[in-house]
């Protein structure tokens, strides 16, 4: 998809050449996002929740004077150290957490 492609190039020139890992999650969920997206809108305030480790915000900050991020990342230790003890079945592979 071009808009994935377009989001990843401004991603890739905000960070460093040497970093080593994926720069997107959920391909399906962030195209929906990237695609109904207002471009045309400058916006004082983003609010991006439940982000975890994306560059989503990067993208959105050229489109906002404040972008925040947040998102419970306890909650996903908890989670992980369950699934690592046995107690929690462990995830399909390319699922969401």
């Amino acid at each position: 998809i071009r808009i994935l492609e377009d989001y990843d190039s401004y991603i890739q020139q905000r960070i460093s050449e040497n970093y080593n890992y994926p720069t997107r999650m959920r391909d399906w969920e962030l195209s929906q996002i990237l695609l109904r997206f207002d471009k045309s809108q400058r916006y004082e305030c983003l609010l991006d929740t439940g982000c975890f480790n994306t560059f989503l915000p990067v993208w959105l900050s050229q489109y906002a004077s404040n972008v925040t991020a947040s998102d419970l990342l306890y909650r996903l230790l908890y989670k992980n150290i369950l699934r690592r003890a046995g107690l929690l079945k462990k995830k399909a592979h390319g699922s969401a957490i």
